[in-house]
């Protein structure tokens, strides 16, 4: 279990992709790696929201944020719906 505050590294996910690296690369971040501090935890401004509330075609879970120190996207740099595979201590 991770704590708001924690610097963590995204290891799953697009984030973690090959794909993200190039992204970055043309938005001039040379050797981008996902890392960031936790900004959100489960449990924190929401819970499980089933479909037949949040009118989507899926259940929507709880889940991890984190801000990123660089974002291969320009503007923000927060990262959302990460479940607690997707990242790790740095």
């Amino acid at each position: 279990m991770f704590e708001i505050g924690d610097r963590v590294i995204i290891t799953g996910g697009f984030f973690a992709t090959e794909e993200a690296k190039l992204k970055a690369i043309k938005q001039g971040i040379e050797n981008f790696v996902p890392i960031g501090n936790i900004c959100k935890i489960p449990g924190d401004n929401d819970d499980f929201i089933p479909k037949e509330e949040s009118g989507n075609t899926y259940d929507m879970w709880d889940h991890y944020g984190v801000t990123l120190d660089e974002s291969p996207f320009s503007g923000d740099k927060r990262v959302n719906y990460l479940s607690e595979g997707d990242i790790t201590l740095a």
